[in-house]
């Protein structure tokens, strides 16, 4: 058991420095990768605040109007903050998964010109993910 502890502590540290020590690149790549995100789009970065909004309405029109969801005692305010208070962090944990995911791929020039660590890689998503969270 000791040997587990020692080996999650040390590797956390190790992805810590890694973060640490690269901070400026991945700062740099989060930048562009959200310019690229919503460069074509007609409303830009309102997006950040209008994808979870959208999504929100629809899932209170589901279960508030259509299947009449309830907390026995409580407002239905109080049900539209528990869905969303699930949402967000959801979202934005979806959205740095499956962009941490395809980050090695469209980075692959980074990968073979660049000399970076391959784990590097995965952390690019992550400050999208705080940024996302925050919007929202």
């Amino acid at each position: 058991m000791r040997s587990l502890l020692t080996t999650i502590a040390g590797s956390t540290l190790d992805a810590s420095r890694t973060i640490l020590r690269y901070r400026k690149i991945i700062w740099a790549t989060t930048r562009v990768e959200l310019a690229k995100r919503y460069s074509g789009s007609a409303l830009g970065l309102a997006w950040v605040f209008l994808h979870p909004a959208l999504l929100l309405s629809i899932y209170i029109f589901v279960y508030v109007v259509i299947f009449k969801v309830r907390f026995p005692g409580y407002a239905q305010s109080y049900y539209v903050l528990y869905i969303f208070s699930g949402l967000i962090p959801y979202l934005g944990f979806w959205d740095a998964i499956s962009g941490g995911s395809l980050c090695i791929k469209q980075n692959i020039h980074l990968v073979k010109n660049v000399m970076l660590p391959i784990e590097l890689f995965i952390y690019f998503g992550y400050p999208w993910f705080l940024y996302y969270s925050s919007c929202s």
